[in-house]
């Protein structure tokens, strides 16, 4: 794991080499960076955890079963936990959040489904998630206080990390058969809004981009 500032400059934080656990999803956040530990290098079994500015690395997070797609916003820590680990059809993954100040943890989501947390807003009020509770892959916005949730694409598509940004729109990967393409949508704080709402268009990518297969937004 490496830290690199705007004249690329280096610095090694983290030697993967010398840990017996894997490291993957690394997100930022505050002054440090929250990831997830493999162990034994298998993704049946996670844990939660997060490395200061210094390099020092804590365990942030342990959890029952698998926890994926870290998000260290404020005092929160939003996680994607699968709450079925041997036979499960489909794969049930819902999205927690955790204080951690007090280590009090509470489930967000229950859509019998695959989802995880891709984005928050400033205030920390909304949520973007992208789910298959309908099938396919679809993006919608959720009230991270009561709940509500109101879904912003449909369609025999694979939508992905979607990422809210501070023109009330919400950015996302959307792939089709013929290729991997940017798209937004407005974001839509609840149903009552949804009315007359224009469909998620599509944006140019930059020139040479031909492929985009991650994406987040930093503020």
């Amino acid at each position: 794991m490496y830290r690199s500032d705007l004249s690329g400059s280096q610095e090694r934080l983290l030697d993967g080499s010398t840990e017996k656990s894997g490291i993957t999803q690394l997100r930022a956040g505050g002054k440090g960076a929250a990831f997830v530990k493999l162990v034994d290098g298998k993704s049946s079994d996670t844990k939660l955890a997060y490395m200061d500015s210094d390099g020092k690395v804590e365990q942030f997070h342990d959890q029952a079963s698998s926890q994926f797609h870290p998000l260290p916003a404020g005092d929160a820590l939003y996680y994607a936990h699968v709450s079925c680990r041997l036979i499960c059809n489909p794969i049930i993954q819902d999205v927690w959040r955790r204080n951690v100040k007090t280590g009090q943890a509470e489930q967000l989501t229950m859509l019998n489904a695959t989802t995880y947390l891709h984005s928050v807003t400033q205030d920390g009020r909304l949520g973007a998630i992208s789910s298959n509770a309908r099938g396919y892959y679809h993006i919608a916005v959720v009230d991270l206080y009561s709940g509500d949730l109101v879904w912003l694409t449909n369609g025999q598509v694979t939508d992905s990390n979607p990422t809210i940004a501070g023109d009330d729109r919400v950015y996302f990967i959307r792939r089709l058969k013929e290729g991997s393409f940017l798209y937004s949508a407005p974001l839509v704080r609840d149903e009552a809004s949804k009315e007359n709402v224009m469909e998620p268009i599509r944006h140019q990518l930059p020139k040479g981009i031909t492929k985009v297969r991650y994406m987040e937004f930093t503020y």
